[in-house]
């Protein structure tokens, strides 16, 4: 089972890719240190409302999407057999 700070920490890497940021760059938009967004992306500390705040204003996602649980489907695959 996949918990909050998992889901979080991998939101965080989407986004970042996504807004093709750095993570030095969140940091510095969210006003949060470098140490920290570190620690919350690599599971070593947990972040408090209001730093999930600053990170979700500062890549322009509502709080709501840094905590959406998304699955990735396996790709079909087709076998074929010789007769």
């Amino acid at each position: 089972m996949t918990n909050i700070h998992q889901i979080l920490s991998t939101n965080l890497k989407r986004q970042l890719a996504v807004k093709r940021k750095t993570a030095e760059k969140l940091a510095f938009e969210a006003e949060v240190s470098k140490s920290l967004l570190s620690d919350i992306i690599n599971l070593k500390k947990r972040a408090g409302l209001e730093t999930i705040q600053k990170l979700a204003e500062a890549l322009e996602v509502p709080v709501a999407e840094l905590f959406k649980l998304k699955r990735v489907r396996a790709p079909k695959t087709i076998v074929k057999m010789k007769d």
